[in-house]
Order: structure tokens, then sequence, then C-alpha cells
């Protein structure tokens, strides 16, 4: 158990590197992601932003940033991301964000919180777990700071 803890700490130090390193090569470009699901930047995942979904979906306008719009982060934006959005918009089931520290961005600090947070350093509060878990597979792992960090450096 120590040892797959271990192991898993010192990847995520590594992916944590490695994104911190990027966005050190690319700060002048850098500009702050907001949680997933909210298209029009407002902080907020409402009807509005479903609306700018269904135009999406419907051809009338694309959205700017496919990767805001993809709720369960598989790479794609499709029926399942609306459905997510649906759920969440009628308080049925929260989007998986990768806010993990709870500053409504998706930024390096949440990869640091989750590395410390599997690393056993610092615990996450119970809805910084909830948004670390990106990939809904009930676990709080490495694979969940790769797609974050994968997200930041698109």
């Amino acid at each position: 158990m120590k040892i797959t803890k271990m192991v898993a700490g010192l990847f995520a130090s590594a992916v944590m590197a490695c994104s911190l390193t990027a966005f050190t090569a690319s700060a002048d470009s850098y500009s702050i992601k907001f949680m997933k699901g909210d298209l029009n930047g407002d902080e907020v995942i409402n009807v509005t932003d479903m609306t700018i979904m269904n135009a999406h979906f419907k051809l009338i306008k694309p959205i700017d940033d496919l990767t805001v719009a993809d709720l369960n982060w598989d790479g794609k934006v499709n029926v399942t991301d609306r459905v997510l959005m649906s759920q969440h918009i009628k308080c049925q089931k929260a989007i998986h964000t990768g806010d993990a520290d709870g500053d409504k961005a998706v930024t390096t600090d949440d990869v640091r919180a989750i590395s410390n947070h599997i690393m056993g350093r610092k615990a996450l509060s119970k809805s910084g777990q909830y948004a670390a878990d990106v990939n809904g597979d009930g676990k709080i792992n490495v694979t969940d700071i790769a797609k974050i960090s994968n997200y930041l450096n698109n």
C-alpha cells in the first residue's frame, strides 16, 4: 500500500512539474480557464450555457473552446456532455470540473492540490475530492492529474 502511494506520488509530482514547466514557458499567453460547462464565462453553469451548447449541436454557432464543453473529460463534445449539463442544471448531478481547490478555475494549483492529496500531505475538502475525480471513476489518482494537465496545456 505504501509503495503504491509512493509511486503515485512520484508520478503526480512528475506530471505536475511538467505542467508547471509548460506554463512557465508560455506565461505570456496564459489565461485562466474557468470551470467546465461555463460556456459564456460568467462563473455559473446555467440555462444560458445549455443554450450555447444546443446552438453548437444545431450548427448555429460553434463553441470557441471545446475543452470547456467536454464535461466528462473524454476528449469529445457529444450528447453525453449535454446530458451532464442538463443534470447539473436540474441539480441532479454535479459536473466534475477539475477545480479541486474551489477557486472557480482549473489551473496548476488544482494539479498541486490533487498531488498533495494523493501523497497524503494535505487532504482535499469533500467538494474538492469530487471535483478532483475528473474522469468519474470514483478514485483520485494520477489519471485525473494527467487529464487536467492535458487540458491546461491545450
